[in-house]
């Protein structure tokens, strides 16, 4: 199929898409992924404030990294 034909079909088809998308969001998985992540994080939070040296364990690199993520779990 050419591009503009599959183009043409994908805005066609897009209402339905983006209903069946939306049943998607609905999936047990994705619940389960998404407390999955949470407990992870929740892990890591954990084991990063108990380790207070955990900073000359890393590189610089993965040290902001780590930080930054610290950030965006506390700004949640």
């Amino acid at each position: 199929m050419s591009r503009p034909k599959k183009w043409k079909e994908m805005v066609s088809n897009s209402k339905s898409q983006i209903e069946d998308f939306n049943d998607f969001l609905d999936d047990k998985a994705i619940v389960w992924a998404d407390n999955e992540m949470n407990n992870y994080k929740r892990a890591m939070m954990i084991l990063v404030g108990a380790e207070t040296n955990y900073r000359g364990l890393l590189t610089e690199q993965d040290t902001k990294f780590v930080e930054t993520m610290i950030n965006r779990e506390q700004a949640n």
